[in-house]
């Protein structure tokens, strides 16, 4: 198994030692289904809504391949800072979480995009201001997907009915499309079943966007 705990392991807090097992576990049921090798890891600073503030530190990251098909899987520290408030004054803390991330660069332009699972807020929203680009013959991806993204036509000649219908097979997938490139993750952090669901969904749009012949969607 390609998979390395970092450097600083035995230095780490007990609690950060358990989670790194935890993912090495998990990557050891990864490389059981998947050929897994380490990469150069892939700058996320184009990411401008699921990276916003530069929140997200690459950690690892690994080439997930088969069927002669790969894509990036990224082990991401998310960081936040918050204030605590009591009556004596305040103070900043921070926290910070794993998660596996997938990244993948495709021969086609998007734009810029972003789509998550439709909640019922967005659906009010809609109703008095739409914003969402519902995609003709997809309802179901409609229906459980809330879409935006800054150039409808561009985004329309890229994305293709394999890429859609590889997304509706799964729920709570956050997905963010910055020109030829794209990340994407489930929004629970590290569990196994999860994990293997992100490797799946990473082979199929890897295989999707490799498409060439003409079958883009229309709206």
């Amino acid at each position: 198994m390609a998979f390395y705990l970092p450097k600083n392991f035995d230095s780490l807090f007990e609690n950060e030692r358990k989670e790194w097992i935890n993912i090495k576990r998990i990557f050891s049921h990864i490389s059981s289904e998947f050929k897994v090798s380490k990469i150069r890891k892939p700058s996320l600073s184009s990411f401008e809504i699921l990276n916003k503030g530069n929140s997200l530190k690459v950690l690892q990251s690994y080439e997930i391949k088969k069927d002669h098909n790969e894509f990036t899987l990224c082990v991401v520290e998310y960081s936040n800072s918050y204030e605590i408030v009591h009556k004596y004054g305040g103070r900043m803390a921070s926290e910070s979480h794993k998660y596996l991330f997938g990244f993948l660069r495709t021969s086609k332009d998007f734009g810029k995009g972003f789509l998550r699972s439709e909640n019922i807020g967005d659906k009010i929203s809609e109703y008095f201001s739409p914003v969402e680009l519902d995609i003709d013959g997809f309802e179901k991806f409609n229906k459980n997907y809330y879409l935006v993204v800054s150039e409808k036509e561009k985004f329309l000649k890229s994305i293709n009915e394999n890429i859609l219908n590889s997304i509706t097979e799964y729920k709570n997938i956050e997905m963010e499309f910055s020109n030829r490139k794209c990340l994407f993750r489930f929004k629970k952090v590290f569990e196994l079943n999860e994990a293997i669901k992100l490797c799946e969904l990473g082979i199929k749009l890897a295989s999707s966007t490799k498409i060439t012949v003409p079958n883009t969607v229309q709206n």
